[in-house]
């Protein structure tokens, strides 16, 4: 069973996930612990006796404190094996008649929506002017919203460490189309060397970056040299 640290909880009985990133996205199952000996309405099968039995899968409803009729259906319990506010476990309160139960409540499907994820198998084919940027797009690195379009970058290497890096620079179009994979550039310098980026852009805002390098050819005269 996974659980989430990083919750608010509130009076009312909400409970706010943060902080949540697109692996916590999965099937949560919400429960409360109630008193052993707390009646709970059962809608179907009035025989059973839901304080004792364990992993039911009965329509029982959820005890309330002021209303033992309102019901959540699926509910199933299962006995509560951890310590007592004071220290005591379970079964030592037991004896006392105070042993817990947890009473699930209902099951909910939590789909955490991300800004996309990085593009995959992006890499560059060079020729001495001409450079092609190509990419790929998973369906399920999308952040759950469509990708509504595409930002790429581009800035000449530096030839020594003494020089400061050059600023990045927008590649037209500044809004590339979303059906696009990949994305040519002109008027390089032959035998130089770039730094390309690229990332993808939804209703969240921009996703992740993806960097790559990739050098032009020489002219054919410099190749005879």
């Amino acid at each position: 069973m996974a659980v989430i640290a990083d919750t608010l909880r509130h009076l009312d009985g909400s409970l706010v996930l943060t902080n949540l990133t697109a692996k916590d996205g999965g099937r949560y199952t919400c429960s409360a612990a109630i008193p052993t000996l707390t009646t709970v309405a059962v809608l179907e099968e009035p025989e059973a006796d839901t304080s004792t039995t364990n992993d039911t899968s009965t329509n029982a409803a959820a005890y309330e404190p002021s209303d033992t009729s309102a019901g959540y259906e699926n509910a199933t319990t299962e006995p509560y094996d951890g310590e007592d506010v004071d220290g005591s476990s379970s079964s030592a309160s037991s004896a006392a008649a105070s042993e817990e139960h947890f009473v699930e409540l209902l099951k909910v499907n939590v789909k955490v929506r991300t800004p996309p994820l990085a593009v995959s198998n992006f890499y560059v084919r060079a020729s001495t002017i001409i450079a092609v940027l190509v990419w790929e797009v998973m369906p399920n690195r999308t952040g759950g919203y469509a990708i509504r379009d595409f930002t790429a970058e581009m800035r000449k290497m530096r030839e020594s460490i003494d020089e400061p890096e050059l600023p990045w620079e927008t590649i037209d179009p500044r809004h590339i189309s979303p059906n696009a994979r990949q994305l040519e550039i002109y008027h390089l310098i032959p035998n130089t060397t770039y730094e390309f980026r690229i990332w993808g852009n939804n209703q969240l805002g921009a996703g992740e970056i993806v960097t790559i390098l990739a050098t032009t050819q020489p002219r054919m005269e410099e190749k005879g040299k």
